[in-house]
């Protein structure tokens, strides 16, 4: 948010504090997105290949046909 209070005083010439924008944003229905932590050692090419390779299919449990139609599959299994 700093960064955002930065450009907001550049541009518009109004200082905010981040927890006055907060606000603002939230008033806005808007949240605060953040990337998701990778971890250093993991392996992108592995991750790929898995999730080309397969795909699982969720079981849907004990539900009415008419709550399943004309609803999509969640997921397929691919074997190749």
């Amino acid at each position: 948010m700093p960064m955002l209070c930065r450009w907001i005083e550049r541009r518009f010439d109004k200082r905010l504090h981040p927890a006055s924008l907060s606000r603002v944003v939230r008033g806005l229905d808007l949240s605060r997105q953040k990337t998701r932590p990778r971890h250093p050692e993991a392996d992108e090419a592995a991750k790929a290949a898995f999730a080309k390779a397969t795909m699982l299919f969720v079981s849907v449990g004990s539900v009415s046909s008419r709550q399943l139609e004309g609803a999509a599959p969640v997921a397929m299994l691919r074997l190749e």
